[in-house]
This record gives C-alpha cells, sequence and structure tokens, in this order.
C-alpha cells in the first residue's frame, strides 16, 4: 500500500532458528514487495543456528546481497539520496562497547557522512532502550555504548527483539532525556529509538513493574501509554512509514490487531518535526 517506498527496514528475526522452511515462507509471502523494493535487513537471533546469540550469520548471508565491512558480517552502510544507514549485528554485543569493532566502524562511517547527507538512521536488532519485560535488562546495557555516538548526529534508531512497539522520549545517551523534550541535532534535543512493532509473529504485553529495578524505563516511553501499576501495555502487528520531505520527517506507524482479533491497518501513533 506504500508504492513510494525507496527500501524497507527488517531489524532482525526473518525466520525462527534459521529454520528452512520459515525462511521459504518469510520469502514466500514477501514476494511481490521483494520483486520490487529493496529490504536493508539486520541480523536477529533467530536468524542464525541458535536462539540465543551466535556469530554465524553464514545462512542470513546466502540468502541477501549485502554490502561488505571491514567490521564484521551483517554490518554495512547504504546510502540513498539525503539518507544513509547503519546497519550493525547486535549479535556480537561486545563489539558494541567502547573501544569495541562495531563501535569503531560506527564512530569512522559518522565521520564520513556525505555532505548532502540530512539524514541519519540505524539499526539492529536488541534495543539499547527497551521497557518490555522478555529479555536480560543487562542486553540492553550491552548494546548502549555505541549510541553515545549519536548524539547531535543520528535521527532516529530503528530495533526489534522485544514483540512490543515503543517510541521513545528524545534521549541523550544512557537513558537521559533530552532537555528540550524534542528530536533533533541540536545540544538540547534527543535521538529517536523505536523497538518496531512485530510484523507477523503475536505481539507481547508485558512491561517493567514499578518495583523493578528498571522501573525508571517507564517514564521513557513516548508509545503506549502505561498505566502507572499496569504490568502489561497496549501492543499490536504492524510497521513504521519514515517520510523525508526536504527539512521535515515524519513518522507514522500502522497498527493492525493481533492474530485473533486483527483490525483495517491504522495510524496508532506517530510523529513529525523540522530539523
Amino acid at each position: 500500500d506504500h508504492p513510494d517506498i525507496a527500501f524497507w527496514l527488517a531489524a532482525g528475526d526473518l525466520p525462527t532458528d534459521n529454520l528452512p522452511g520459515d525462511w521459504w515462507i518469510f520469502f514466500d509471502k514477501g514476494r511481490d514487495l521483494f520483486a520490487s523494493r529493496v529490504v536493508l535487513p539486520a541480523v536477529g537471533n533467530h536468524d542464525t543456528p541458535t536462539e540465543h546469540s551466535q556469530a554465524d550469520c553464514s545462512t542470513f548471508l546466502t540468502y541477501f546481497d549485502l554490502p561488505s565491512s571491514a567490521s564484521r558480517d551483517g554490518v554495512y552502510r547504504i546510502d540513498h539520496g539525503p539518507a544513509t544507514v547503519l546497519t550493525l549485528n547486535s549479535e556480537v554485543l561486545s563489539e558494541f562497547e567502547a573501544g569495541g569493532d562495531q563501535y569503531l566502524w560506527a564512530e569512522d562511517q559518522l565521520t564520513q557522512l556525505a555532505a548532502e547527507t540530512r539524514w541519519v538512521f540505524a539499526q539492529w536488532h536488541v534495543p539499547p532502550y527497551n521497557v518490555g519485560d522478555r529479555f536480560d535488562i543487562l542486553d540492553q546495557y550491552s548494546a548502549r555504548e555505541t549510541t553515545e555516538l549519536f548524539d547531535g548526529t543520528v535521527d532516529w534508531v530503528f530495533t526489534g527483539h522485544e514483540h512490543l512497539y515503543q517510541r521513545m522520549l528524545p534521549l541523550r545517551h544512557d537513558a537521559q532525556l533530552a532537555t528540550s523534550g524534542d528530536y533533533g541535532a541540536a545540544a538540547d534535543q534527543g535521538v529517536g529509538y523505536i523497538v518496531l512493532p512485530t510484523a507477523g509473529i503475536e505481539p507481547r504485553f508485558g512491561v517493567r513493574t514499578p518495583d523493578s529495578p528498571a522501573a525508571y524505563l517507564r517514564n521513557l516511553v513516548a508509545y503506549p501509554h502505561i498505566d502507572p501499576q499496569a504490568a502489561e501495555a497496549d501492543s499490536e502487528v504492524g510497521f513504521v512509514v519514515v517520510t523525508l520531505t526536504g527539512d521535515t520527517i515524519a513518522l507514522q506507524t500502522v497498527c493492525m490487531g493481533v492474530g485473533e482479533q486483527p483490525l483495517p491497518p491504522y495510524v496508532c501513533d506517530g510523529v513529525s518535526y523540522i530539523k
């Protein structure tokens, strides 16, 4: 329904645990889209031979003709018009630490932006900021160090993994709210972080509880609304559309209900601003 898109991002977990049959389903269901539009995929924990972190993404690279980098398989850069997209591989989170290979790669790429680049995006699988309750909070901390490079340069970061759509408030590095409360590249503005809605498998609803050591994450979420004492939040299948028009960016999140109660696509969240 969006024939004008230039490309689309898939932030990991395309099959289940690298199963050949699930890869077949992925490409079969997406055949019309894949025939006409470029997909930029990131490696997720289910795109490799084991459910847990696994550096072997050889099957993934068989299916996708991706640019190579000196950093690691599944790490690459795309420049398209005024936009640059950096894709990292969170299957090796140790490389996100300051001085790690992917940290240094991202740092190098951000110093080599083209003169015409107006918008910078990044994607990988494991979120650095995530209020969902499914995964070890330490994974978030491991994914955060690289984000210190993003303040004032990267506009939006897209991740997956949690199956709970989340749009964070404008953040500076290490979960600090931007003082202006606005998204943007100025010193008082913040980067946008999105945990993408699941595109197929059922969404999850659980969030960190108010008595959790990570309860501070509840105060970082712009969407969905989380009731003060609730242990769950609204969540649906969906996708995000990003539109760039000169100095203006608009993000619209399209929700489609859940498996037993599908809904016609509707815009459930969105934000736009002039950079």
